[in-house]
């Protein structure tokens, strides 16, 4: 224990921390007020108003984000460009969650008399994060109404009750600097993307080996990088039956496990909720049917935000999937992008659902029209949140399944030509969700052919499948494995967070990183896009339109949305993807996994009876075990049928005696592995002369 604190110790020294300044500097006086803005849901509005809560009732679920200092910001920013950049002195040196709250979270002493005013104020503490950019409470309403001005009400939206505050909050401005938001002050939450399943039937379905078949993610499991050693967070807020978990893997071939479940601490306790726990199970079994053996935390709360925020404060995972969104709008952005930095700099990557609402992110989940214009999702629109939009299977004429199952339930032959999802119809919205950002700017990175000069941050990244209809994807949920199949954004998320934690697994495997972490993906992705001809599949065809009643915000035609062209659109992004040809071209490598390269005998020349060393030599080392074939045409030096080269290894050798002979004998000694045979020079046995 002692060794372990030096060595810490010595790990944040040698970073070059940016002395904090205390921005608390003067007494903190209740009576001098400042309003925190943007802090008021869109749905809190007064026809839905149904009065005030008991002065008793609880909010048991409060959070106060920190955001950093102007010159905090300027430093944060500065330092995530360069953990992403290979010519950097700091690139992918991730730091803790401590290391992030000793330079860009509130000093010690702010973060201290912060904590003191709540608590003089009469909330309860539950947790204070280790970053020092966030302090989660709980209260009554008397208690928010005292501390922050504010009052919380009943609201009736969508037939279902909820209580929100009616006008922003404020706090004493002596700590008004710190303050980028408060979260727990309604219960509007996050939702899953529309509903996307429908009962099973015929016509085909997707299972793990036709995933892995159709985006190339063969050769990768091949080579060994299924993502074993890897861990992947999977956030949610219900509870869940495990038992769904290991029904599907047993039903697909997949090898046996079970995700570690994770409550957030000191948080309430969800339970099972109906509307959620199938999007828990397809969002477990499919990150987990890409990245086969990777270890996954469920982690879940009774508000989905606090179990990313818990993940990413643990540093629980360096891929964190997300299938949940909400109107962009006051959805709280900025606050939520303090948490997204946090986690770019510890090495996580976020990847989170674009949304099923097409271009129309801010309707409700029952509309079947829309009427409050084109509008994106939070958290997808973040910068540094990967936004899986959603594509949809075209075969036209091609003949691309085969007749009957194969491994893990496989039946795709290859890939399959894929137009945008859009299965929209008088039921309501099922489209990719995607436009540009209201909130959030252009980030630098976010160039290329198709990209819009609109100056805003525009949403998907990159689309996975998504269509229910064609071709929805197999789950097990409620005790079941043949009642539904899923689709959505829903679907899409956990594909490419999976692929995302085989691309760590292969990385720090063949030696390209020394742990794993891809930070901001989004600045890879888009960075490859300019450069691979074969790490991505452009969708060019198809759109995201949905109805609109002319005359709102933005309708002129009755629809609208974004149609999928050549290069980037806001559609299907840059496209689905080739999961080999992306894991081996990131970062700008294209070498591909550890091949077979060189086989020796030394000496090559023997007498009877005699010894030689035979030798097999691979590009890098493996990530597990592998086996080579062995074979030679010469009788008398009879090699072993396999030579197994240990994990982490590169060669391996294996001795050879040579039988007795009464006359020279000459042959050839063979490896092959993967498809690929090489051949020794010659191997002479020469009979021993008296």
């Amino acid at each position: 224990m002692r060794l372990q604190s030096v060595l810490i110790y010595i790990s944040l020294v040698t970073l070059p921390l940016a002395a904090q300044t205390n921005r608390i500097t003067r007494p903190i006086d209740i009576r001098r007020t400042t309003l925190v803005p943007d802090q008021v849901h869109p749905k809190a509005q007064p026809q839905f108003d149904r009065g005030a809560v008991t002065a008793s009732f609880a909010l048991d679920n409060l959070s106060l984000v920190l955001g950093p200092s102007a010159a905090q910001q300027t430093d944060l920013d500065q330092f995530l460009a360069a953990l992403q950049d290979q010519n950097s002195s700091t690139y992918q040196k991730w730091l803790t969650p401590e290391q992030f709250g000793d330079r860009f979270g509130a000093s010690q002493s702010d973060y201290d008399q912060v904590v003191a005013w709540l608590q003089a104020q009469g909330f309860t503490i539950h947790t204070l994060a280790p970053s020092r950019n966030w302090i989660a409470f709980a209260g009554t309403a008397e208690t928010v109404s005292q501390a922050f001005h504010t009052e919380i009400h009943h609201y009736l939206v969508d037939g279902k009750q909820h209580f929100a505050n009616t006008t922003d909050p404020s706090v004493p401005e002596a700590i008004a600097p710190l303050v980028a938001g408060i979260r727990g002050l309604h219960d509007f939450l996050l939702h899953p993307p529309r509903p996307a399943y429908t009962t099973s039937g015929g016509g085909h379905y997707l299972a793990p080996g036709d995933v892995a078949a159709i985006y190339n993610l063969n050769p990768l499991y091949s080579a060994g990088y299924n993502g074993a050693g890897q861990k992947m967070v999977v956030a949610g807020q219900t509870a869940i039956n495990v038992s769904d978990f290991a029904s599907f893997r047993s039903w697909t071939g997949l090898p046996a496990g079970t995700p570690q479940t994770v409550l957030v601490p000191n948080r309430p306790n969800p339970g099972t909720v109906s509307g959620d726990v199938i999007e828990a199970d397809l969002d477990l079994e499919w990150a987990g049917a890409v990245a086969r053996n990777a270890s996954l935390i469920y982690v879940y709360s009774q508000n989905v935000l606090d179990a990313v925020q818990y993940a990413i404060t643990q540093n629980l995972a360096p891929v964190i999937s997300l299938s949940y969104g909400g109107c962009e709008i006051g959805g709280g952005g900025p606050s939520l992008r303090t948490i997204a930095q946090q986690a770019i700099a510890e090495g996580i990557t976020w990847i989170n659902a674009s949304g099923d609402s097409g271009a129309a992110g801010c309707e409700s989940g029952t509309a079947t029209v829309a009427v409050n214009g084109p509008a994106v999702d939070l958290p997808a629109s973040i910068p540094e949140v990967t936004a899986v939009g959603g594509s949809e299977f075209s075969e036209g004429t091609g003949t691309y399944w085969g007749s009957s199952n194969g491994a893990n339930l496989g039946s795709a032959l290859s890939y399959i030509p894929e137009t945008a999802w859009n299965d929209t119809d008088s039921s309501g919205f099922a489209a990719s969700g995607g436009g540009a950002s209201a909130v959030f700017t252009k980030p630098s990175w976010q160039a290329g052919a198709g990209v819009p000069a609109d100056g805003r941050r525009d949403v998907p990244d990159v689309a996975m499948p998504a269509s229910a209809a064609h071709d929805g994807a197999l789950v097990c949920t409620g005790g079941s494995c043949n009642t539904y199949v899923v689709g959505g954004t829903s679907l899409a998320t956990p594909i490419f967070a999976g692929i995302a934690s085989l691309i760590n697994h292969y990385r720090v495997a063949a030696g390209k990183q020394a742990q794993p972490g891809l930070g901001n993906m989004n600045i890879g992705l888009y960075s490859l896009a300019q450069t691979s001809s074969d790490a991505f599949h452009d969708i060019t065809s198809g759109n995201n339109d949905v109805p609109c009643k002319v005359g709102t915000t933005g309708c002129t035609t009755g629809s609208f949305g974004y149609s999928a062209t050549v290069g980037y659109d806001l559609a299907t992004g840059l496209g689905s993807v080739n999961g080999a040809n992306l894991a081996y071209e990131w970062g700008g490598s294209s070498s591909g996994p550890p091949a077979l390269v060189s086989l020796s005998v030394t000496p090559s020349t023997i007498t009877s009876g005699a010894s030689a060393t035979l030798t097999v030599n691979f590009s890098a080392p493996v990530s597990s075990n592998t086996v080579v074939s062995l074979s030679s045409t010469n009788a008398a030096f009879p090699v072993p049928a396999t030579i197994t080269i240990s994990s982490g290894q590169s060669a391996a050798s294996v001795t050879v005696q040579s039988k007795s002979v009464n006359a020279s004998t000459t042959g050839t000694v063979s490896a092959t592995y993967g498809g690929t045979t090489k051949t020794s020079a010659t191997v002479t046995v020469s009979p021993v002369v008296i």
